[in-house]
């Protein structure tokens, strides 16, 4: 991978399409190519591209321990290209779930450009 990926939903994108291949090819030996394929998908654990991929035997859907979810903070920074002054938003990563617990990584700035929240900002609810 020589660029990064324009999105940060390209590796699950593409974990899920290997997925669905691999536990595809793994049921095609079946008459009951649904119930096998939905069987294959949901107990075929691979390595993918974010870590560990395992799906849920009665949803169907990504078990939520193995997906790193993350906060990003878009940053203005200032910055001079030539005689103008222009802004320019960088990503900062601000916080990372890690094992089901979040860990804050680095201040997230709010738009009055400081880190203090918003009092029309609900606290958040956290459902696993």
């Amino acid at each position: 991978f020589l660029q990064p990926p324009l999105s940060s939903n390209v590796p699950f994108l593409y974990e899920a399409a290997i997925a669905l291949g691999l536990s595809a090819c793994r049921s095609f030996s079946d008459g009951q190519l649904r119930k096998r394929h939905f069987y294959e998908l949901t107990h075929y654990d691979f390595a993918g591209i974010s870590g560990p991929v395992n799906f849920s035997d009665i949803t169907g859907t990504r078990l939520s321990t193995t997906v790193p979810y993350s906060v990003t903070n878009f940053q203005s920074e200032n910055f001079m290209d030539g005689k103008k002054s222009l802004v320019r938003f960088q990503p900062v990563l601000t916080n990372l779930m890690e094992k089901q617990k979040w860990k804050q990584i680095s201040s997230y700035i709010y738009a009055d450009g400081t880190t203090n929240v918003p009092s029309d900002v609900l606290e958040p609810t956290i459902m696993y």
